[in-house]
């Protein structure tokens, strides 16, 4: 994802997380919410941009043909050792750089690997450059409006017994670092994460010659029980996790 933002030093606890069918999080509110919005045929190529350890391609309809890229060997190699379709390849690539394949495709997703790369811009370009002309492109980010690294929490008002989202920043773009092992301390390996505005995503879409095409928010499906539970499954309902933005490359590039 980046050749300073690999998760290399990361891969193994991904991949312990991930496990084959992905995180909680992947299964249940990803997935769901992705494959009716690609609405893959058989015989569709779809090109899976840091695609990890290929969850994806395993979800998908083994016909389809898929195309995995991420700048981490660890994960291309876990990726490889999970999967034996031959429609399916993976290949250890920085996504912001030209993808250099003979291959077009009809689809193409970056799911929650975008916001850890340092030059988004790029990577849609290089995207868009092997797409075909009226291909989708879906981008799945943790919600940049309402989950920000460091500058959003939850915090209860006793007043009111209700539940509120704290913003401490959302305009800026800024960049990140987190520990995947935060009990480790200074040893635990970090990755960087990079929030942008919704309207910076739009834009880098726009200059790559993509156009809005449709735009899901979800919701975490948790439920919680006791004495704020009222308030709590309320506010998940308020504030969605994750955004999907699903754009068109036109037809005049």
């Amino acid at each position: 994802m980046g050749k300073d933002t690999s998760w290399e030093k990361s891969s193994k606890w991904y991949n312990v997380h991930m496990k084959e069918e992905g995180g909680y999080n992947h299964r249940e509110l990803v997935l769901p919410n992705l494959l009716p919005l690609l609405k893959l045929k058989k015989n569709d190529a779809l090109l899976d941009l840091g695609c990890g350890q290929g969850f994806l391609a395993r979800a998908v309809d083994p016909k389809v043909n898929y195309y995995g890229l991420d700048s981490s060997k660890s994960l291309i190699a876990h990726a490889k050792k999970m999967n034996s379709n031959t429609n399916h390849q993976y290949k250890v690539h920085d996504v912001t750089s030209p993808i250099t394949t003979k291959e077009t495709f009809t689809h193409a997703v970056f799911v929650l690997s975008l916001q850890n790369i340092a030059r988004a811009d790029l990577a849609i370009k290089a995207a868009s450059k092997v797409l075909e002309k009226e291909a989708q492109l879906v981008i799945v980010l943790n919600h940049p409006c309402f989950r920000i690294p460091k500058h959003s929490s939850w915090g209860f008002l006793e007043d009111h017994k209700g539940q509120y989202r704290r913003l401490d920043r959302y305009f800026s773009s800024f960049r990140s670092s987190l520990q995947t092992h935060p009990s480790k301390g200074d040893k635990s390996p970090t990755t960087l994460s990079f929030h942008r505005p919704l309207s910076e995503y739009i834009k880098y879409l726009k200059q790559a010659g993509f156009y809005l095409d449709d735009m899901l928010e979800i919701c975490s499906n948790k439920k919680s029980y006791g004495k704020a539970a009222k308030s709590e499954n309320f506010a998940r309902k308020e504030f969605p996790l994750f955004l999907m933005l699903s754009a068109k490359k036109k037809n005049s590039l």
